[in-house]
């Protein structure tokens, strides 16, 4: 009798222990997760302002990103055109506008810079000219598998 209960409170002390030391592990675990999450906010933080005054950019203009730019490209052509609901299109730069139109017949009036806006739930494909602000072309986007 006296054999058993030595047992279980040495099972009731080993298991004190481990979950003790499980404990502390775990909150070790997440203090330092959390104390890299933090530096490593900063450091992208330090290499960004690096970046922007590496390239003589004054800090009190806005900066357009690529999301800005295709928000304004998709706003001028929706002022010449109804543009599928909710559907954000893909946009490529046309730069061998030659090269297409030897391709293909869609490309016809297409110059080098233009943008296609594809939306592909709609089947749909915009030619857009920046330089003219005018729509080149629209049709049906027709996908080929290769």
């Amino acid at each position: 009798m006296r054999r058993k209960r030595r047992r279980l409170r040495r099972r009731r002390q080993k298991s004190s222990i481990f979950s003790f030391l499980s404990s502390f592990l775990a909150l070790a675990v997440l203090a330092g997760g959390a104390y890299g999450i933090i530096n490593f906010q900063d450091e992208i933080l330090d290499m960004a302002a690096l970046n922007t005054s590496s390239l003589n950019i004054p800090s009190d203009g806005p900066l357009m990103s690529e999301s800005e730019e295709d928000n304004l490209l998709i706003q001028k052509v929706e002022s010449h055109i109804l543009l599928p609901r909710g559907e954000v299109p893909s946009i490529i730069t046309i730069k061998d506008a030659a090269a297409l139109r030897e391709k293909n017949d869609f490309y016809e009036f297409s110059n080098d810079g233009d943008k296609v806006l594809i939306f592909e739930d709609s089947l749909t494909m915009i030619i857009y000219s920046p330089r003219q602000d005018k729509i080149i072309n629209a049709g049906p986007f027709l996908a080929q598998s290769n």
